[in-house]
């Protein structure tokens, strides 16, 4: 029990640590909030259609490619539930004949 509180004291200790650097402007997440240029720069790409996020969210081929992925990922894991085995036993082949 006595490790679950020194991993619990170590965990708030970096985070206090990271806000502290936040609250100074420090780091992308500090310099995002408090550094009003790097906002702008940041609002002005998205708005032009660049980077991922620009892309992203402007672009519907890339949204549709997102959600075509999540579909087949939906697809697989429910194949997976419906037939677990699959993970453990590989099904014999066929060999064409000669």
């Amino acid at each position: 029990m006595h490790e679950v509180f020194r991993l619990g004291k170590n965990i708030a200790d970096v985070m206090n640590e990271t806000f502290k650097k936040i609250e100074k402007g420090e780091g992308t997440l500090g310099k995002l909030i408090f550094d009003e240029t790097l906002y702008n720069e940041l609002e002005a790409a998205v708005k032009h259609r660049q980077g991922t996020i620009g892309r992203f969210l402007y672009d519907d081929s890339i949204y549709k490619k997102v959600e075509e992925l999540v579909q087949d990922a939906d697809g697989l894991i429910s194949d997976i539930r419906r037939h677990p085995w699959k993970l453990f036993w590989k099904t014999k082949e066929k060999k064409p004949k000669k």
